[in-house]
């Protein structure tokens, strides 16, 4: 199933055991302290109203902190 998602995804399957959550989405972007996201995790905020629409965590996979790394007019 994993394979057929990253297929339907266009990515190639991550080959990393043990990390945390690579990518992801929402309409609220993840609390500084969350849990579980790897360090570089890119999170693309969907209900943006200030143009911060991609973000990445700087921070661990213990503790979270999404900054953003790009401001755009939607």
């Amino acid at each position: 199933m994993i394979e057929r998602i990253c297929s339907l995804l266009r990515i190639r399957r991550p080959n990393v055991p043990g990390l945390g959550i690579l990518m992801s989405a929402g309409d609220t972007v993840p609390a500084d302290g969350a849990h579980g996201f790897e360090k570089g995790c890119i999170f693309q905020h969907t209900a943006s109203t200030s143009g911060k629409v991609l973000f990445v965590n700087t921070g661990t996979k213990e503790s979270a902190s999404f900054v953003p790394v790009q401001t755009t007019t939607l």
